[in-house]
């Protein structure tokens, strides 16, 4: 299980965010959902549900430099391809 699972499983019950990010795999007081202005009350209390019961010991996600994880992002979103990640990195 991946950091993207989360945001997807959130995803299923919020369309309206920008995004998770996750702090501390531990501590889900450093997790953060980036809502959008137009995520309503609802939208948002599932999403905090979800991160409530989200187990976190099944993420296999290393920690990672600010940068791994912006990498790791672009992928996820399309922008970059892992070779041109490990070229750029190499």
């Amino acid at each position: 299980m991946k950091a993207s699972d989360l945001d997807t499983a959130i995803r299923a019950v919020c369309p309206h965010i920008d995004g998770v990010s996750i702090g501390r795999v531990d501590d889900k007081t450093t997790w953060r959902i980036d809502f959008r202005a137009e995520a309503i009350a609802e939208e948002r209390a599932a999403a905090a549900t979800v991160v409530e019961n989200f187990d976190a010991s099944a993420l296999d996600t290393p920690e990672l430099s600010p940068l791994e994880r912006l990498a790791e992002l672009m992928i996820e979103k399309g922008l970059l391809t892992q070779a041109q990640v490990d070229e750029a990195l190499s």
